[in-house]
């Protein structure tokens, strides 16, 4: 089964999504389904998963109700508060719905951008790792050494990086990334998403040639077992089409066999989230 392991459908109208104002250009309008479906289609992906957009759960719940509805849709990553006291109420609930696969949790930070933990947050994580409920982490490349420590306290929680676990592109070839990413691969629970690249180098001539040696050092340190594809659409039309973001993809992949492609674009999306 192929799978896109990161898009986002929202409905304005539905009030929460605070980040997404006029300012945001073609972003802000209705992204759903019927959008989607052609090109999944056209791209012979079978199912895809959709990722939170909005800090509610109301969203997440809108989510899950278009799982009912929609053939393409394998399952939802929605969104708990960490701190909140009804947390275990709360995630019961959701895990009532086969469509509920895993929660992108959001962190408050500090004046340097470390996560501001407390004793709720690792409790609310102890019991994701305890249900066997993995997280995606959206975060910076300077949080990847707490956010590693983090996961070495809860050996038994699942994780993914979204988007190479953002890199600062171009020449910074300083930046602390390189050693970082490696440093978390170490942990065999925790995944890494080939998502959210194309919207990092908008005006690039030649993308591919410009993410190529970020997904060679995902690669590296992961390899094609712990990897997997997501197109970040709609966010991704903000620097190409679905077609460009896939063959951008495409080109920065080295010569792999078919079964290393099939984890990548599947395999690993399958057996990470347990569809």
């Amino acid at each position: 089964m192929r799978i896109d392991a990161h898009q986002h459908y929202w409905q304005l109208s539905r009030g929460d999504y605070g980040w997404l104002t006029p300012e945001a250009g073609d972003l802000h309008q209705d992204y759903l389904p019927k959008q989607l479906a052609p090109l999944l289609q056209q791209h012979n992906i079978d199912k895809s998963i959709v990722v939170q957009a909005a800090s509610t759960i109301a969203e997440t719940e809108f989510l899950l109700e278009l799982c009912q509805q929609e053939i393409n849709l394998a399952g939802v990553v929605g969104w708990l508060d960490l701190e909140s006291e009804n947390f275990a109420e709360q995630l019961r609930r959701l895990m009532h719905n086969p469509y509920f696969i895993g929660v992108r949790p959001s962190f408050r930070k500090n004046e340097r951008g470390e996560f501001i933990l407390n004793q709720r947050i690792i409790d609310s994580l102890e019991l994701l790792a305890e249900r066997n409920i993995p997280i995606d982490l959206l975060i910076e490349s300077q949080q990847l050494v707490q956010i590693t420590d983090i996961i070495k306290s809860i050996p038994q929680l699942r994780a993914v990086l979204n988007h190479l676990g953002n890199p600062a592109m171009g020449d910074n070839k300083s930046d602390v990334w390189w050693n970082d990413l490696e440093g978390i691969s170490k942990l065999e629970n925790v995944y890494c998403k080939l998502s959210g690249m194309v919207t990092r180098i908008i005006g690039e001539q030649d993308p591919a040639a410009s993410l190529q040696p970020y997904v060679q050092h995902v690669l590296n340190c992961f390899g094609t077992e712990r990897v997997m594809y997501g197109s970040d659409w709609p966010v991704c039309l903000l620097a190409c089409s679905y077609e460009e973001t896939i063959n951008v993809l495409y080109k920065t992949l080295p010569n792999l066999s078919e079964k290393q492609l099939n984890q990548i674009f599947g395999l690993n999306a399958e057996r990470f989230y347990r569809l």
